[in-house]
């Protein structure tokens, strides 16, 4: 189990650390060369191409599991494992189209009632930018299908290595590019997911051959998925808007010069979100497979650590090193806000320990963290309601951690539940968010 655990955390590492270095490249880029207006509006759209996300509604970790679990053992063992596969991967490539479609369609309609009732971009800006962006964006997430049948094979390392070739030429023609703009920028982050996507499918373009021999279309396949799914696809697109809300709320009612700050952190955390999610998608497809319930707490708990170690190394290299970077770097935006770097740490923290349980829990099929998204849902917007005259800009992160304690009621009913020993993991996170708060606050 851990030669294996450690063959695919190996690749996602290096995938991850690259994708952290483009990112701060890319960052530092944005910051040198953008306006404060401009580096709003690149975090903005970037949010708002996340939030899009929804339209996905889970299927993708969905079918990861479904694969996975067919080729399973326990898989094997039930049905005729080839033909059940053939028709698993047909169908995500056929809800991953209809989904894309729907994901641009919807990335439409909302750019456009955000150019009619705020000030974010105008109609030109829109027409020449913001539009084509969803589109191509559409595409790139359609693409994602191919990752998603390779992690369900159990092929995680060349996902993670396409990914690092992809960022290795992007960066290399940002090195050399003369003018970066807003444009190039956007359409370059787009390029670097859309060629790591191709380069999967082509290399595991094997896992396509036979798949006209299944049905065109299963439709008892496709309600036995549903059943499944609309839980954790309510439970994928409320974390979605969980992580991505904050952005587009700071982006439409605070100004430029307060917006840019919390742009800034979000834009890092981004790339730690990205990171750890990196860690936790590796090992859904092993963590599915494994029988021993001793191992599954063993294996959760080394990828748990693992993302909290990570955090806090990035945690401590910001609050020592951001400032004097950026101001190498020649920043339009100087970095001043260690209180909002605290708290979206903390954020960070909470996002990802609820995040794991509830993985935990998905593949143990015990469904509950769609009722978490409610909870989180309802609560958010009050306490946002009630912070915002008192706290400013500060309200969106402390409304966001609150509703995440508020939460966790249901988060460690759901570890009870299915017996996960979390006391190492439990008392590990909150003993970090402690420290950093104590130590920010007090």
């Amino acid at each position: 189990m851990f030669r294996g655990f450690w063959g695919d955390s190996i690749s996602a590492v290096l995938s991850s650390v690259a994708s952290l270095f483009f990112g701060v490249y890319l960052l530092s880029i944005a910051t040198a060369s953008f306006s404060l207006e401009e580096f709003n509006l690149w975090v903005f759209i970037t949010s708002v191409i996340a939030i899009l996300q929804i339209c996905n509604f889970g299927i993708g970790i969905t079918f990861t599991r479904y694969i996975a679990y067919t080729l399973s053992s326990a898989g094997r063992s039930e049905q005729n494992d080839e033909v059940r596969r053939k028709a698993l991967v047909k169908q995500s490539i056929q809800l991953h189209f209809c989904v894309s479609i729907v994901f641009v369609l919807m990335g439409v309609g909302l750019t456009l009632l955000i150019t009619k009732y705020a000030d974010i971009f105008t109609e030109t800006i829109y027409a020449s930018l913001v539009l084509p962006v969803i589109c191509i964006a559409g595409i790139s997430n359609f693409l994602t299908v191919s990752r998603v049948i390779s992690e369900g094979h159990g092929r995680i390392k060349i996902v993670h290595y396409s990914i690092l070739a992809s960022l290795i030429i992007c960066a290399t023609f940002l090195y050399f590019i003369d003018n970066v703009s807003l444009n190039s920028i956007l359409y370059l982050q787009l390029f670097a997911i859309i060629f790591a996507y191709v380069i999967t499918g082509y290399v595991n373009r094997a896992l396509l051959t036979g798949l006209s021999t299944v049905m065109h279309f299963d439709f008892i396949l496709f309600k036995e998925i549903f059943s499944y799914s609309w839980r954790t696809g309510f439970t994928s697109s409320g974390a979605i808007v969980n992580t991505t809300i904050g952005p587009i709320i700071v982006g439409i009612f605070f100004n430029a010069s307060q917006s840019s700050q919390y742009m800034l952190i979000k834009k890092l955390f981004d790339i730690g979100e990205s990171i750890s999610g990196a860690i936790v998608n590796t090992q859904i497809a092993r963590l599915a497979s494994l029988s021993s319930h001793k191992q599954f707490n063993q294996l959760l708990r080394y990828i748990g650590l693992l993302i909290l170690f990570s955090g806090l190394v990035a945690f401590v290299f910001l609050t020592e090193k951001l400032s004097e970077i950026l101001l190498l770097m020649n920043s339009n935006i100087l970095f001043e806000n260690y209180d909002l770097l605290s708290l979206l740490f903390i954020l960070f923290l909470l996002q990802r320990f609820g995040g794991l349980i509830f993985t935990a829990s998905l593949i143990k099929k015990y469904i509950i963290d769609h009722k978490a998204v409610l909870l989180i849902a309802i609560s958010f917007p009050i306490l946002l309601f009630f912070l915002n005259s008192r706290f400013g800009i500060y309200s969106v992160p402390l409304s966001l951690i609150g509703a995440q304690l508020i939460s966790y009621a249901l988060v460690f009913n759901a570890a009870k539940t299915i017996s996960l020993d979390i006391s190492i993991l439990k008392w590990s996170y909150f003993s970090v968010a402690m420290f950093v708060a104590i130590y920010s606050f007090i």
